[in-house]
């Protein structure tokens, strides 16, 4: 950042920071208590760890909302010509910035979704050939609403 920028925009920077980062323990906080502390049938507590550090990431809930909406979309206008693009391989193909990087981020989005799946946020479900098409369930939507409607609360009141 260069010495000559005025405050006023020094500022802004600041509070956009500081937005996101209420934003972040607010997804945080939010996934603890709503989500995390539900017991999660046939799940071993070593797979009960991993899954909760995989969904404590921003990338997931990057991608729980990135799935939330498409699946909204989906719903009001059904993909109808091949395999629904809501799927690990799907969603890789568009957020890799290299399609060497398709292979690796198709991997963390399937290990991601899994989690999400045990603690009822998504459900992976049989699509064409071998691609597991992901949907948001009522939790991820409840969820959701109820993290807008915090941030939203703590944006006003700040």
């Amino acid at each position: 950042m260069e010495e000559n920028t005025p405050i006023s925009e020094r500022e802004n920077v600041l509070r956009f920071a500081a937005a996101h980062f209420r934003g972040a323990m607010q997804y945080d906080d939010l996934l603890r208590e709503k989500i995390l502390n539900q017991p999660v049938p046939n799940i071993d507590r070593k797979d009960a760890r991993k899954f909760q550090r995989l969904l404590r990431t921003s990338d997931a809930l990057s991608l729980l909302l990135v799935i939330w909406k498409g699946t909204a979309v989906e719903q009001l206008v059904p993909f109808q010509s091949g395999p629904s693009p809501l799927n690990a391989h799907g969603l890789a193909v568009t957020l890799a910035e290299h399609p060497a990087d398709v292979a690796k981020i198709t991997s963390r989005i399937r290990e991601f979704s899994i989690a999400a799946e045990a603690y009822g946020l998504l459900k992976r479900l049989d699509g064409h050939q071998k691609l597991v098409k992901l949907e948001a369930t009522p939790l991820l939507e409840e969820f959701l609403v109820e993290l807008a409607r915090r941030n939203l609360h703590d944006t006003a009141a700040s």
